[in-house]
């Protein structure tokens, strides 16, 4: 498959529920600086994702988006940005994973995450619908999209049930959450499903 990957490429524009204009699109360059402040605003939050208490760096950063852009033009990945007022407020993707060698080239791992005012505003049901239709355009041959959600985040569990994922199972106490253990929850979502649920 030949690559088609477009820095800075729009994708989708919507209203939130408060009628702020969004965009979704892939990364660019000059986004670097946005990219940075984004985790490290998340870092310091620490909510609901795995890096916490941990300042990124601009220099890791700058190494992560150039694998990005490298796994993006090889169709293995997609990753997108969502903006409101020129502002970075949620990033996800869409990733093809090889756990297991060739065996497992048709799952991918689905990822996402919201700046903290903006949650609750639609985005990431919009991101996310819009992610995984665009992952199933460009990664071939994907038939599940799997993820991990930490227990007790119910508002990402039914942003996740809502477009069609189900879980698989879970690992009591299998993540450290605020001097907690608390479970590592697996879910997925079977590609022509989502597809037949999600067709316009």
């Amino acid at each position: 498959m030949t690559s088609n990957f477009i820095p800075g490429k729009e994708i989708h524009t919507f209203k939130t529920k408060s009628g702020k204009e969004a965009l979704i699109r892939y990364p660019q360059w000059s986004d670097l600086p946005a990219l940075t402040e984004y985790i490290n605003t998340l870092s310091k939050e620490d909510t609901f994702i795995t890096v916490f208490n941990k300042e990124v760096t601009y220099e890791e950063e700058t190494d992560y988006l150039s694998k990005l852009f490298k796994e993006m033009e090889l169709n293995k990945e997609v990753t997108l940005l969502c903006f409101v007022d020129k502002e970075l407020v949620a990033v996800s993707g869409f990733k093809q994973k090889n756990y297991n060698g060739s065996r497992d080239d048709h799952v991918a791992e689905f990822g996402i995450s919201v700046k903290n005012e903006f949650r609750n505003a639609g985005i990431g049901f919009m991101m996310a619908r819009t992610v995984i239709k665009e992952g199933l355009s460009k990664v071939s041959g994907i038939k599940i999209i799997r993820l991990n959600v930490f227990g007790g985040n119910e508002q990402a569990i039914h942003l996740y049930e809502k477009l069609g994922f189900e879980e698989a199972g879970r690992i009591p106490g299998g993540i450290l959450f605020r001097d907690n253990y608390i479970d590592n929850i697996f879910m997925y979502l079977e590609a022509n499903k989502f597809l037949h649920n999600s067709s316009d």
